[in-house]
């Protein structure tokens, strides 16, 4: 039988626990990807002091209070970002869900609590929205800003705002070390082993912020680009020297969807595609199936959650398939994937102009295939024909002439038709006091060309015969 104390001991680890989930939960949200764990464990050996790091990753369901019993404690940390599968790496990234800092204000001489009242007078609301939630973890201060999840394919923009933030705090001892998609921060009701006090989180609001907020009203502009100065002749291309890039000012680079992103858009699309049409499909039930399993495999690389993914579809169908036909679904998606696998089928195809083996199949084919309509295909990402992307080009480019002061087309024409007949007013009234004036000196005092003026009198006769 546990001792009083032994007792009061685990009720407070669990109370930890209790605290560290809700740390969690109030992070990632409605996350369904693979969060890490992470723990530094030290022991001595032969003398020295030895670490060991435990990591571990999970869905956001399976972190339970009993599970997080046996982290917490010393050095527990957990993922800013979640991944689309197990290994917290970059290249493992699913979803953007915060922006963060790191002050380690106490190499500047600056105790947290100082700086916390500085920010709050001078940087919040003002330079910056404030954080979500700050974590005081005894030496410094971690700020967290919450966002709507951003697919990791927009890790430019995200990088872009890291750096602004990064630079805005450097002042309060900004960490570099931690800007990247990957990194883990002290968890609520854990202890800092470098000093023995427990982490402590401060909830601020529970708004998720959309990055372009913070890129649309907070980043300074980028400076315009100035006019190409002609190359000199006497160098040939080869020989000329290139101005070195700068890192001031990141750029957001569009590019093309690579094969990740793409199949990542494609899932979100199909799963859209579904929730328009309410679960009907007419026609196309198996292969909308087979499809959405496919890329989803691609972008996961796990069988058993595409498998699960395919039957939670059908299960959103109106008229859900039989078993064996998601079973074949799943098979047929499993045969892509294979081949996507094997390297000499991948060389294979792309000497035959293919970016990989697997299917690839083109937007045209999956709009016929799936019958999607225009109107579908506004909502849409990346299944889109080539006249929405050129309705989306048109949209784009008339919103950047609008943003340049130019005028749509139809006021352009209404203050020409306006100005027009103010010209042919002024006209009547010059015609009326000089009767036999010339064309010439009629276009002297309007500031016209006399072609001008021929014109307008001829518009004018036109209306007196026809009044008559």
């Amino acid at each position: 039988m546990l001792s009083a104390r032994e007792l009061n001991a685990l009720q407070k680890q669990r109370d930890h626990a209790a605290t560290a989930l809700r740390h969690i939960r109030f992070h990632h949200g409605n996350s369904d990807g693979y969060i890490a764990l992470f723990k530094i464990e030290k022991h001595r050996k032969k003398g020295k002091e030895k670490k060991n790091h435990r990591q571990f990753h999970y869905k956001l369901e399976d972190i339970t209070v009993d599970l997080l019993q046996k982290w917490v404690g010393n050095d527990f940390y957990f993922s800013m970002n979640d991944f689309y599968r197990i290994g917290r790496t970059a290249t493992n990234l699913k979803e953007f869900r915060a922006l963060y800092v790191d002050l380690d204000c106490y190499k500047k001489n600056l105790t947290p609590k100082k700086v916390l009242k500085i920010l709050e007078n001078e940087f919040f609301g003002k330079q910056v929205p404030e954080p979500s939630y700050n974590i005081l973890s005894g030496r410094g201060i971690q700020l967290v800003w919450l966002l709507e999840p951003i697919p990791f394919f927009k890790r430019e923009v995200w990088d872009q705002v890291e750096q602004f933030l990064h630079k805005l705090f450097d002042e309060f001892g900004s960490d570099p070390a931690v800007l990247e998609p990957s990194r883990v921060f002290r968890c609520d009701g854990g202890i800092n082993s470098k000093n023995q006090e427990e982490v402590v989180v401060e909830y601020r609001n529970e708004r998720r912020y959309s990055i372009w907020e913070f890129v649309d009203e907070y980043l300074p502009p980028t400076p315009p680009k100035s006019p190409k100065r002609p190359q000199s002749r006497c160098f040939s291309s080869s020989e000329k020297k290139k101005k070195p890039p700068s890192f001031d000012q990141p750029k957001i680079h569009h590019r093309f969807h690579n094969l990740h992103s793409l199949n990542y858009s494609r899932v979100k699309d199909l799963e859209t595609l579904l929730s328009m049409r309410n679960g009907y499909l007419f026609n196309c039930r198996a292969i909308f199936l087979f499809v959405y399993g496919y890329h989803f495999l691609c972008n996961s690389g796990d069988q058993e959650a595409t498998f699960q993914a395919i039957k939670e579809m059908n299960t959103r169908l109106m008229e859900p398939l039989h078993d064996w036909e998601v079973l074949g679904a799943f098979k047929g998606a499993l045969r892509g994937w294979n081949r996507l696998q094997d390297k000499t089928l991948n060389t294979l195809a792309q000497q035959n102009g293919f970016q990989a083996a697997g299917y690839n199949y083109t937007n045209e084919t999956l709009i016929r295939m799936l019958s999607i309509t225009a109107d579908e295909q506004k909502h849409l990402q990346t299944i889109i024909s080539r006249e929405e992307v050129r309705r989306r080009n048109t949209k784009f480019q008339s919103e950047k002439r609008r943003q340049r002061g130019v005028r749509p087309m139809e006021q352009y024409q209404h203050e020409r038709k306006e100005r027009f007949k103010d010209r042919l007013e002024e006209l009547r009234h010059l015609l009326a006091e000089h009767e036999n004036t010339s064309n010439r000196k009629l276009a002297d005092l309007m500031g016209l060309s006399h072609t001008h003026i021929r014109k307008l009198r001829s518009q004018l006769s036109t209306s007196n015969e026809s009044g008559n």
